[in-house]
């Protein structure tokens, strides 16, 4: 059976019975908000409920990560697809982030400051892995902060893959993390395997898709 676990920051801390379809009912409200705020980012991560910190911790397993890229990667579905795309993301204090995305002959830079909206945590304890659901606001940030006063850097190497109806996109991704670039390079043991669905902007009726595909990830392989 699965459980739905409330956000423990949200004013409502209620236990939530028949989870499911509390999470779609959760997911429209989230989808509704999406709709009416061109910042607000909507995904979706799998990864485990750890309950004893009470918190979500995002990844995979090597064997999983690899054999779900396979996966996607034989299928024939795709409207798009991005493979091997590497990006540096520095973040600063006041939840402040600087990525930059490409090679160091030609690169985009982006400066945001993100902020948690809501989340919704879905247990799936016969399952391999949990899932999380979290809308944020990313709002560009003018100013790049002093490059000296960045607390963490994420190295990341993704894989994207967009569906037919351009309405969800899978990254599956490769992250290592350290103070600085160098630590973060030579960091192998902070390797971890991230993957996650994102609600785009030309799909606002997929909610539901992507949440049964979301809870059934495990059951593909």
């Amino acid at each position: 059976m699965s459980t739905l676990i409330p956000d423990p920051r949200e004013e409502e801390r209620g236990s939530y019975k028949d989870s499911y379809s509390a999470a779609i009912r959760s997911l429209e409200s989230f989808v509704e908000l999406f709709k009416k705020n061109p910042q607000y980012e909507l995904e979706g991560r799998l990864g485990k409920y750890d309950e004893r910190r009470q918190r979500f911790v995002s990844g995979v397993d090597e064997p999983y990560y690899v054999q779900l890229l396979s996966l996607l990667d034989r299928a024939q579905c795709w409207s798009q697809q991005s493979r091997d795309a590497y990006s540096v993301d520095f973040f600063y204090p006041d939840n402040v982030r600087h990525s930059t995305v490409g090679s160091v002959s030609s690169c985009d830079n982006v400066t945001i400051r993100k902020r948690v909206v809501a989340t919704l945590t879905f247990a799936c304890p016969e399952r391999a892995y949990d899932v999380r659901f979290r809308l944020s606001e990313e709002a560009p940030v003018n100013d790049i902060p002093n490059s000296d006063s960045f607390h963490l850097v994420r190295l990341k190497k993704r894989d994207s893959f967009m569906t037919a109806s351009s309405d969800l996109r899978y990254d599956i991704t490769v992250v290592q993390s350290g103070a600085d670039k160098e630590v973060a390079a030579m960091n192998a043991e902070s390797k971890v395997f991230e993957v996650e669905v994102e609600l785009m902007r030309g799909g606002l009726a997929s909610i539901n898709t992507a949440a049964c595909l979301f809870v059934k990830f495990p059951q593909l392989l």
